[in-house]
């Protein structure tokens, strides 16, 4: 699957670029990702062989919720980055194992987690990005990279800004909220990119991209053929 290579493309760009971005380099959208890298290596989109335990965790939010998430922690990798990821408005972290499992099958240290401040009426992103970063000083994390699908990746943003140790943060078809993308993401100092699906209700018509091209480094790649849902993992059909 395309997605799966794009997606891991970036997140191991983002583990090496952050370093040397030093200077404005907002790309705010790639519309073909298959012609902006060459892949060489291995293919992303097959299940990798690493072997990895699975470990359940909870932590009280400041509001007073239980926050559960799953750490997948490889065995005999040496790996000082840690994922977090963050699931869609309304959703749980089972729409999201299949990709959690999948990054650390390559051996990625990945924390799968559930938000619970999330209501119908309010989607109080703020509050979950803030237990994105609790989730991260939990696990004494080094260097961190948020990532995060539809409004997941909004809490994404949020948790960079508060985070010293943030390396990068990725969007899952990021979806803003009543401007708050908009205001964190020129205050942003990591790399932050993103894959997109083409412009439809559920991705609120790709208003997402404000949030990128106001980032002092970004860079957006088009995923063809896709829509909101393909960016959980299970799918949703």
């Amino acid at each position: 699957m395309e997605l799966f290579k794009n997606f891991a493309l970036l997140i191991i760009l983002s583990e090496l670029v952050f370093a040397s971005c030093a200077s404005n380099s907002s790309n705010p959208v790639v519309e073909d990702g298959k012609d902006t890298y060459t892949i060489i290596g291995p293919d992303y989109r097959n299940q990798g062989k690493v072997s990895y335990d699975s470990l359940e965790g909870k932590l009280i939010s400041s509001t007073g919720c239980e926050v559960a998430y799953t750490f997948l922690r490889p065995r005999d990798v040496s790996k000082d980055v840690l994922v977090i990821l963050g699931h869609g408005f309304m959703r749980s972290k089972r729409r999201m194992a299949y990709l959690a499992q999948h990054l650390a099958s390559w051996g990625l240290s990945v924390v799968n987690m559930e938000y619970c401040n999330s209501k119908l009426w309010a989607g109080n992103h703020d509050r979950n990005g803030a237990d994105m970063a609790a989730v991260s000083r939990k696990l004494k994390a080094g260097k961190v990279i948020y990532v995060g699908f539809s409004a997941g990746g909004l809490a994404a943003m949020v948790a960079a800004n508060l985070d010293i140790n943030t390396r990068a943060v990725l969007g899952l078809d990021m979806v803003d909220n009543q401007g708050l993308g908009k205001k964190i993401a020129p205050d942003l100092a990591v790399p932050f990119f993103g894959l997109i699906a083409a412009p439809s209700i559920c991705n609120a018509k790709n208003n997402g991209l404000d949030s990128y091209a106001l980032a002092p480094h970004s860079n957006v790649i088009k995923v063809e053929d896709t829509s909101h849902c393909h960016f959980e993992f299970p799918v949703d059909g």
